[in-house]
């Protein structure tokens, strides 16, 4: 389910907006509008999360701009689309990360195109797995390390650990492999929490450790050098 916040404080800008996103989501999603900037920061203070936010810039209180900085640092995760029919903050919108811009009237097929890059986006940032007794997005960002325990794979994260009912190969083909190396038979790791690598082991910032397989050590220092060599992984 894709959760998307829409920030209009004209009723019927808001109305269209939240109508032709409807009509336009690819994907199952649930829409919850604002006409107040305020509202919508206290939505993600409260601790509710976003995966798209649609916000137009020229409001009668708080800026646009000022709400999308803010969400950033609260919730970095959320993509930010920005709308508006003002012309004199252009210089302004690179102090908030955002991946669209949509000028008023909108455009449907402008529209389309920011959803789509949102979607995209949004899928490289979780997987969503069948637990127990949920069903569970879980954010790459949050995972330590995979370990294969039986027909079972423990999921250790940054605040907690869960069991998933099927072996590690079947998660395997869902993590992206320039973030995500098998270093061991029983063993996936994220790439980006690691903090050092020995001829035994690679070590976390938790203080954990997982084993390294002598067969996959070379392919592990290799993939190691090239990621920290990326730009993205700083």
């Amino acid at each position: 389910m894709i959760t998307i916040s829409i920030l209009d404080d004209n009723p019927v800008h808001l109305k269209y907006i939240e109508s032709l996103t409807t009509e336009l989501m690819s994907e199952p999603s649930s829409i919850r509008s604002f006409t107040e900037g305020h509202e919508l920061i206290q939505a993600f203070s409260c601790g509710e999360q976003f995966d798209i936010a649609i916000l137009d810039i020229v409001l009668d209180k708080l800026n646009g701009i000022d709400i999308a900085a803010e969400i950033n640092r609260c919730s970095p995760r959320t993509v930010i689309i920005f709308v508006s029919g003002g012309r004199d903050f252009s210089p302004n919108l690179y102090e908030a990360d955002h991946i669209y811009f949509l000028k008023k009237p909108l455009v449907k097929e402008d529209l389309v195109k920011a959803l789509r890059k949102a979607l995209g986006i949004i899928k490289d940032n979780y997987i969503v797995l069948s637990l127990k007794n949920s069903v569970k997005k879980i954010f790459l960002d949050d995972i330590l390390y995979l370990e294969n325990s039986g027909r079972k794979t423990i999921i250790y994260l940054e605040q907690e650990t869960l069991e998933y009912g099927k072996n590690l190969k079947t998660i395997e083909p869902l993590l992206p492999k320039l973030r995500f190396i098998r270093c061991h038979n029983s063993f996936i790791v994220n790439l980006q929490k690691v903090t050092e690598v020995n001829r035994k082991n690679m070590l976390f910032r938790n203080g954990a450790s997982v084993p390294i397989s002598r067969r996959y050590l070379p392919e592990i220092k290799s993939r190691i050098e090239e990621y920290l060599l990326r730009d993205d992984s700083i």
